[in-house]
C-alpha cells in the first residue's frame, strides 16, 4: 500500500508539472526557457522516485543518474580510498564481472556491482616517481614549476586473447639516468584467462615493457615542467587482437610555450615527423614494432574502434577546442597549427 500511494502521488505530481510545462512552453511560444526546462528537469526527477519507489530494493549502492550533453547516464557511487599524495586520473578495465580500477599513483582496485571493492594482488610497473622526487631538488630545477601531481599512470587495459592473456598499461616513465621522461607501455603476461581479478598476482617486475615514446623529454621552465595531463596515453586493440593503439598527447610541446632549452622546445611535436608526441600509433603485440597512424593531436584522452572497424578518437583541445576524430591513416589533425580553441587566458592560439 506504501508502495501504491507513492507512485499515485508521483504520477499527479509530475502530470501537474508536465501540464505546466506545457502552458509555459505555449505562452512563450519556445521549448527552450529555462522555466520549461526547469518544470521538465522536474518531472523527470519525480518520475525517477516514483520508480525506486515501485521497485523492489535491491543490494549496493543506491543507483544515480549522471546528467550528459545527450542523455542520463544511470550507475552507482562507489567510493575508493584517497591517495595520499595530490593528483588526478585513472583507467578501468573488466575481467570478468568486476570492474579494475587504477588510481592515478598506481593503487589498483577491484570494484564489483554489489559496491564491494577490494585491492588485488597485482603491483604496477615502477614509473620512476620517487627519482622523479629526488631528482626536482636539484638545483637546476629550483625555479621550475614542478607540479608533481600531474605525475600519474595513464591506463589499464585487459587483453584477452587472441594471443596469450595479459594486462597492458601506459603512464608517464621518468628516466633516472637520463633526467627525462616517455609514455611507457608495459604488459603482465598472464599463464591462463582469469575469471576474476583476484586470480591475478604479479610483481612489479613481471611486467615487460612493450614500448617507449621517443624521444625522451626533459623537464621545461615554462608552464608545468611536466604536463602530463595533457600525455594521452590511452588504449585500443585492434579488431583482429594483434596489435594496439596508442593516443599519444604531446605533453604540452607545442611550439609556442618555449622555453628555448631544448632543440625541440620551439617545435611543436604533434607536427614533428619521427617524433612519438601527439600522434596515434600502432603498436604490433607480437614484435613491438610501432608506427605513426596519424599526427596533429593534442591531448587524446578517449580510444576506441567501432563494430564496423572504424577508429575514433576523443581529444582534449583548449579552451572551445575539444574534437572528435575519425581516424584515418596518414592523416594530419591540424594541432597547433589549426584548431577552434583558444589559449585559457583568451589569447589566440598561433597559426
Amino acid at each position: 500500500m506504501l508502495y501504491l500511494g507513492r507512485a499515485i502521488i508521483g504520477l499527479f505530481a509530475a502530470g501537474a508539472l508536465f501540464a505546466a510545462g506545457l502552458l509555459v512552453a505555449a505562452l512563450t511560444r519556445t521549448s527552450d526557457s529555462v522555466a520549461v526546462d526547469y518544470l521538465h528537469r522536474g518531472a523527470d526527477k519525480i518520475l525517477r522516485m516514483v520508480d525506486t519507489a515501485t521497485q523492489p530494493e535491491r543490494k549496493g549502492p543506491p543507483i544515480e543518474v549522471f546528467p550528459t550533453t545527450f542523455l542520463g547516464l544511470e550507475g552507482a557511487d562507489v567510493q575508493l580510498p584517497r591517495s595520499e599524495r595530490l593528483g588526478v586520473g585513472g583507467a578501468l578495465t573488466t575481467i570478468g564481472d568486476a570492474a579494475l580500477i587504477l588510481r592515478f599513483d598506481g593503487e589498483l582496485f577491484v570494484v564489483r556491482a554489489d559496491g564491494s571493492s577490494v585491492r588485488p594482488n597485482i603491483e604496477m610497473h615502477e614509473n620512476g616517481y620517487e627519482a622523479y622526487l629526488k631528482a626536482i631538488e636539484l638545483p637546476e630545477y629550483s625555479d621550475f614549476n614542478l607540479r608533481p601531481g600531474r605525475f600519474r599512470y595513464n591506463d589499464i587495459t585487459y587483453y584477452p586473447g587472441p594471443l596469450e592473456p595479459r594486462l597492458l598499461t601506459s603512464f608517464l616513465h621518468w628516466h633516472e639516468d637520463r633526467l627525462c621522461y616517455t609514455t611507457t607501455v608495459a604488459q603482465l603476461l598472464l599463464p591462463e584467462v582469469p575469471e576474476k581479478p583476484e586470480d591475478i598476482t604479479a610483481k612489479s617486475d613481471d611486467w615487460q615493457v612493450l614500448f617507449q615514446t621517443g624521444p625522451c623529454l626533459p623537464l621545461r621552465e615554462v608552464k608545468a615542467s611536466i604536463q602530463g595531463e595533457e600525455a594521452g596515453g590511452r588504449i585500443a586493440f585492434a579488431p583482429d587482437g594483434l596489435s594496439i593503439y596508442l593516443a599519444n598527447g604531446d605533453y604540452g610541446w607545442n611550439g609556442y610555450h618555449s622555453d628555448g632549452r631544448h632543440p625541440l622546445s620551439s617545435t611543436p611535436l604533434a607536427q614533428e615527423d619521427g617524433v612519438d608526441y601527439g600522434k596515434v600509433l600502432q603498436i604490433d603485440l607480437p614484435t613491438a614494432e610501432a608506427r605513426m597512424i596519424s599526427a596533429g593531436h593534442r591531448n587524446p584522452q578517449g580510444i576506441s574502434f567501432t563494430e564496423e572497424g572504424e577508429l575514433w578518437t576523443v581529444e582534449h583541445g583548449p579552451r572551445g577546442g575539444d574534437e572528435l576524430n575519425l581516424i584515418r591513416s596518414g592523416t594530419n589533425y591540424g594541432w597547433p597549427l589549426e584548431t577552434y580553441g583558444t589559449d585559457y587566458n583568451g589569447v589566440q592560439i598561433p597559426t
